[in-house]
């Protein structure tokens, strides 16, 4: 066996399949002959004897060596060809898979020898093995994935991008309130959800990722649920394959329901916009001071009283703000009371600080230490109250003494000091001209014996009161006797005055004729009340609001419009009771009464608003909203001004859809048909797809309207619309032009639908039957085909089509022409002198 030898071509062969050759020869001699390529393949030695068969089988491993014995046995004995894998080890230990094979060759039909081939497989057995292993583990993944997302809560789309279809899992549903087969699987499920102002944003953001300007798709927008409502969601994604120009194949991604986030996010920020507003609207100058006296925060209060912004004072030493900045003295006092309040202690003491203009202050200044959950302190919060006048006032209270006398005495209302027991003690002149009195005559007589009766007992509890310490001063309404007979009612205030050791000493009191004021009170209630029955007698809805936007009064004709009661809107919010809408796009608009009292300015006049009723109805109205200002001039609220304009809008609405529309069939007129096809060639300027024109005439209607009457005309003319109309999509614009003359535009639509679609309308006007006083007539419809240039104006194409239905029926009319040739049946061409006459007719 030595002596055979490959060729060329089948070393070459061996070499590039990575196998080998070997023979066995069943000879008197049984030997094997072994190839180099199986030399080679098990690591032999190129020199020397190999292995005989014996030996050379012992290279397969144990669960493969009586495999491939048995099917060397088997070709041996009874000449049987095999073709199997096997596992061996070469010569060096390696592992490999192998393709063995093997064929008994017959001289006389006895089996001489048995040769074969044995090729290495083992990278692409090993591949194979490790490609299942990772379907295996992808199937693991997807399934761990399915569940984490199912119990995370989470919402997954995934969106082929060739196929334009989306996957929605059935969480994705069940977050909005859909069933698994409510929602589709198209982009524009979720398209069609967004809110309108969170639209472009989305798409915006989007977009940006499908064209690779972001790492990942994240937005945050409201979609809309099955019952109306918005949620928020956090909509996250990623393009997971792209082609090999770089466009998106397949994006992958989440939905997360983020409405309790944004409520919180939301309720965060009205504490927080509260607790500043009270922060900056405190008359005291309030900072807030790390432990180590770094300024963190301090309100308007205290900026504004220096006419300094924040970012000049925030980040410094308290001590060397501007606030201090009179002398050394003052700086150290500061930084020393800083650092005792450190320390723990409550600080407090009365000193000058920098105002305004360098203008020097005094005020009552403290420090507090803030602990946290740890009992440690977390911040110094700094206080100062201006008392520059305070401290003035205790200066100059000799001379405030000297001037109180005058201020009693020139009055213009009754002032007196009355002593415990009743007595007038002091009455100035006022008084004493109220009451008819001499001032002496007065003085000798008690408040007892002035005082109506009816109101004495009132009087005295009142006193009372006073002397127990249960209030600082009272005031009420009384009458007085006077010393001409006349009773007076008087408002009087009356004040206890104590000694430094807190002990009653007299009482000041001030009285004031109310003569005048009742009788202007009267006839100002005369005329609110007047007011009241015009408003509640007009038909429009009134609406008066404070300067808080809240109700103060409400109309009967808005009541009943809002479908309320009076307890239901008075004290609400004008912008909780009344949901504004625009007519145009269904989006909410403006609040009219925060535009007036932010501006101070009327809204002007709108009639395109919808009124938004608690039941889910709505009410087109009429609205304006002005200013309302009180005799000074200061805004002190908004008056809201509505009706309902219902039936005027339907009229409104009737009147538009005559103006459009064919009065005899109820199809959109010439009109609505001319504006929507320059529409559609506006559409063809700016993006692809096929559109279409169709005019169809009638053939042989002139012979029926003619021999029958216009009533059997016209009822022809409906039944033939009717037919026709429910030939066509949901989406294409059906119209009669004028006589027995139809209008059509096919949108979106292949030349191939564009056939169909006219067969199926020659065939629904050839098959009805008109059959009037015994006779039946004939009836068809020819059309004329143009696809929608947008290069073209609108004449040119209806000019386009019109000609096209003209060489329609030059062949024989019942069929679409479009550029000379047939669409519908026989796809021949006009002849051009044909299509001449045809013009010409």
């Amino acid at each position: 066996m030595d002596i055979l030898s490959l060729t060329p071509a089948l070393a070459s062969l061996e070499h590039a399949t990575l196998s080998g050759t070997w023979v066995m020869h069943l000879g008197e001699t049984p030997s094997v002959w072994w190839s180099p390529g199986t030399r080679r393949l098990l690591e032999w030695p190129a020199e020397g004897a190999p292995p005989a068969l014996d030996g050379a089988v012992k290279v397969y491993t144990d669960a493969s060596r009586p495999l491939v014995m048995q099917a060397l046995v088997a070709a041996r004995d009874h000449g049987t060809a095999f073709d199997m894998e096997a596992e061996l080890v070469t010569t060096s230990g390696r592992p490999l898979f192998v393709r063995v094979t093997g064929a008994a060759e017959r001289d006389n039909n006895r089996i001489i020898r048995v040769a074969g081939t044995i090729q290495n497989i083992d990278r692409s057995r090993r591949a194979e093995a490790h490609a299942q292993m990772l379907r295996e583990r992808l199937a693991e993944l997807e399934e761990r994935w399915r569940l984490a997302t199912e119990g995370s809560g989470l919402g997954v789309w995934d969106c082929d991008m060739q196929a334009e279809t989306v996957y929605f899992s059935p969480q994705w549903k069940q977050m909005l309130g859909y069933t698994e087969d409510e929602v589709g699987n198209t982009l524009d499920e979720w398209d069609s959800r967004l809110h309108p102002d969170d639209r472009d944003a989305c798409w915006a953001d989007l977009n940006a990722h499908l064209e690779g300007r972001s790492d990942r798709y994240i937005n945050e927008h409201r979609v809309r649920c099955k019952d109306g409502s918005y949620k928020w969601i956090l909509d996250r994604g990623k393009v997971m394959s792209r082609t090999a120009d770089g466009k998106p194949l397949r994006v992958v991604g989440t939905h997360t329901d983020i409405s309790r986030r944004k409520f919180l996010e939301d309720v965060a920020n009205q504490v927080n916009a509260r607790y500043q507003a009270i922060f900056n609207s405190t008359y005291q100058y309030i900072g807030l001071l790390s432990p180590d006296g770094i300024l963190l925060e301090v309100n308007d209060t205290a900026l504004g009283f220096a006419a300094l912004n924040a970012a000049q004072v925030i980040g410094k030493a308290f001590w060397e703000c501007h606030w201090f900045d009179l002398d050394d003295a003052t700086r150290t006092s500061v930084k020393r009371a800083i650092h005792r309040a450190a320390q723990g202690e409550f600080v407090r003491q009365q000193m000058d600080i920098r105002g305004a203009e360098s203008m020097t202050h005094i005020i009552d200044f403290s420090v507090k230490p803030v602990r946290d959950e740890r009992n440690e302190i977390a911040y110094l919060v700094a206080e100062g109250h201006d008392v520059t006048g305070r401290v003035f006032a205790e200066r100059a209270m000799g001379v405030k003494e000297r001037l109180f006398r005058t201020a009693f005495d020139d009055a213009p209302i009754g002032t007196a000091i009355v002593g415990l027991d009743g007595r007038w003690i002091e009455v100035n002149d006022a008084l004493s001209e109220m009451l008819g009195y001499d001032n002496e005559v007065l003085k000798g007589m008690t408040f007892q014996d002035i005082t109506h009766p009816d109101d004495l007992d009132t009087d005295i509890a009142h006193v009372e009161r006073l002397l127990a310490g249960e209030a600082p001063h009272y005031r009420m309404e009384k009458r007085y006797l006077c010393a001409d007979a006349r009773v007076i009612q008087c408002q009087l205030d009356v004040s206890l005055v104590r000694d430094d050791q807190g002990r009653p000493q007299c009482f000041l009191s001030q009285i004031q004729d109310l003569t005048d004021q009742r009788h202007a009170e009267s006839a100002l209630e005369e005329e609110k009340e007047l007011a009241q029955v015009t408003l509640a007698s007009i038909s429009d809805g009134v609406v008066r609001t404070d300067l808080l936007g809240q109700i103060t009064f409400v109309n009967d004709t808005a009541l009943r419009l809002l479908k309320a009661v009076e307890l239901e809107v008075l004290g609400r919010p004008f912008d909780r009771v009344f949901q504004l809408v625009s007519e145009r796009d269904g989006g909410a608009i403006d609040s009219p009464v925060q535009r007036v009292l932010r501006d101070g300015m009327p809204t002007e006049f709108s009639s395109l608003t919808t009124l938004c009723l608690r039941d889910q109805s709505q009410v087109p109205i009429e609205e304006a909203c002005s200013p309302v200002r009180d005799l000074h001039g200061q805004l002190i609220g908004a008056v809201f001004v509505f009706s309902d304009v219902s039936a005027t809008r339907k009229l409104v609405l009737q009147l538009a859809h005559q103006a459009n529309h064919d009065a005899l069939t109820g199809l959109p007129n010439r009109r609505s048909f001319v504006t929507e096809l320059d529409a559609v060639r506006r559409v063809a300027l700016t993006r692809q797809g096929e559109h279409y024109l169709l005019l169809l005439d009638l053939d042989y209607f002139k012979r029926i309207n003619d021999q029958c009457g216009h009533l059997v005309g016209d009822q022809v003319l409906r039944d033939v619309s009717g037919r026709m109309r429910a030939r066509l999509r949901q989406a294409d614009l059906f119209a009669r032009l004028g006589g027995d003359e139809y209008g059509l535009i096919l949108r979106d639509c292949p030349l191939q639908q564009v056939a169909r679609i006219a067969e199926g309308l020659i065939r629904a006007v050839a098959t009805l039957r008109v059959s009037v006083a015994g006779c039946d007539y004939q009836l068809g419809v020819s059309m004329g085909v143009a696809a929608i240039d947008g290069t073209l104006d609108t004449s040119q194409l209806l000019s386009r089509a019109d000609q096209a239905c003209y060489e329609a029926k030059a062949f024989g009319r019942g069929r679409a022409v479009i550029d000379g040739e047939v669409l519908t049946g026989n796809r021949a061409a006009l002849p051009p002198e044909r299509r001449t006459v045809a013009a010409a007719n």
